[in-house]
């Protein structure tokens, strides 16, 4: 018996006709149109999140910054009262010694100290004389 050999069949290429371009090129545009909706809608909420989030990083800078400042203001205030109460205290007790050493040395040359001491009068008032009027001419 003699064995029958089947033909081997070419596969034929199909052939691409424009309607199947034009239908790929739609197919393509919306794939892409839909891709950049959607990554501006992302990159729209990202940037709103960044905005957000620089906005709470400064506010929590300006607070972390103003406490600094009003510690430092409060340790400045503190240290000049201290200053400052020292100081009068030293200029008083130095007042007291002076007038203390110099009472005698001054009432030998007969000059008063303390609260026994002359006062000045005020100086008297000057009185200026009014500006003159201008007169009008008689024609």
């Amino acid at each position: 018996m003699a064995r029958q050999v089947k033909a081997r069949r070419v596969a034929r290429r199909k052939q691409i006709q424009p309607r199947d371009l034009w239908l790929a090129g739609i197919g393509a545009l919306s794939l892409a149109r839909k891709q950049a909706a959607g990554s501006y809608a992302n990159l729209s909420k990202r940037a709103r999140a960044l905005r957000v989030q620089a906005g709470h990083a400064v506010i929590d800078s300006l607070g972390t910054a103003d406490a600094s400042l009003n510690q430092a203001r409060t340790r400045l205030l503190r240290g000049a009262n201290q200053a400052q109460t020292r100081a009068l205290a030293l200029l008083s007790q130095a007042r007291s010694l002076t007038t203390a050493r110099l009472a005698p040395v001054l009432a030998r040359f007969g000059v008063q100290t303390g609260t026994a001491a002359r006062k000045r009068k005020p100086a008297a008032k000057v009185r200026r004389a009014a500006p003159a009027r201008a007169r009008r001419k008689v024609a």
